[in-house]
């Protein structure tokens, strides 16, 4: 829990506290539930009752306040490495609801592409004996699995400087100034940006299903496996990235102006 959040429950939870006693203390204000005057067990049950209102309101806006900054500061993105370390990083922004749409399908992307990539290596080990054919071969597995998880870096810094509470406030608002106009418009590229890297990824697991097949019918054939009848997936994959990677240095440099 972020340290000003954890103050702030500590302060506020000690000084409740502390006023309860304050205030049923005998020696002190004196509220009794079992006062001989009606006027004072009126008022303490009153008091509780207001009491318990404002605890668990005040406690309840405090930790949701923590759970708005749970995906700032978290982790590092160096130290991303495993699947899982993704998407527990991904998972940590589900309280930004503009993209809880995009985070669980990109969580989504990371468990498919992670089964396909183990059914591929299964492949190669089972039916590719020649050792050049097998390097080839898993250096495609991993060039694939370094374009998806950089873009799913880039849409973690996306989401790490989304302010999701301004967004909300100008979604509510009904007109906006010329000034606050920019701002959505900017907003909204923001999540355009998110969504084209999500799109982005879906394309390069399409092309591995495709370099799947393939592979599956080369086995499959009575033909001896040539890696050059997959040479189009390949240069298909690679293009691909190239593209889409001019595309969203276009978009970064346009979010960068606008900013």
């Amino acid at each position: 829990m972020r340290k000003k959040v954890r103050t702030k429950l500590i302060v506020f939870n000690g000084l409740f506290m502390l006023s309860m006693i304050i205030l049923f203390s005998k020696q002190l204000v004196g509220l009794s539930f079992t006062s001989d005057r009606s006027i004072i067990q009126a008022l303490s049950i009153t008091i509780v009752i207001m009491a318990i209102i404002i605890f668990f309101y005040v406690n309840y806006q405090l930790l949701r306040k923590h759970e708005e900054l749970e995906g700032v500061d978290t982790y590092n993105l160096d130290r991303l490495v495993t699947p899982q370390d993704y998407i527990v990083a991904l998972s940590s922004y589900r309280n930004k609801k503009a993209f809880l749409y995009d985070i669980n399908e990109v969580i989504g992307q990371i468990q498919r592409f992670t089964r396909k990539q183990n059914a591929l290596i299964t492949l190669l080990y089972q039916n590719f004996n020649n050792d050049d054919n097998l390097a080839s071969l898993s250096e495609i597995v991993n060039k694939t699995e370094r374009m998806l998880y950089s873009n799913i870096k880039l849409i973690l810094n996306r989401l790490s400087i989304f302010d999701e509470l301004e967004y909300e406030s100008m979604i509510a608002k009904k007109t906006q100034t010329a000034q606050e106009d920019k701002k959505y418009q900017l907003t909204m590229e923001h999540i355009t940006y998110v969504k084209n890297l999500r799109e982005r990824n879906e394309e390069l697991l399409l092309e591995f299903d495709r370099l799947l097949m393939e592979i599956s019918r080369m086995i499959a054939s009575e033909e001896p496996n040539d890696l050059s009848n997959i040479k189009d997936f390949i240069d298909s994959m690679e293009k691909l990235h190239m593209d889409k990677d001019q595309e969203m240095e276009e978009l970064e440099n346009k979010y960068k102006e606008d900013k």
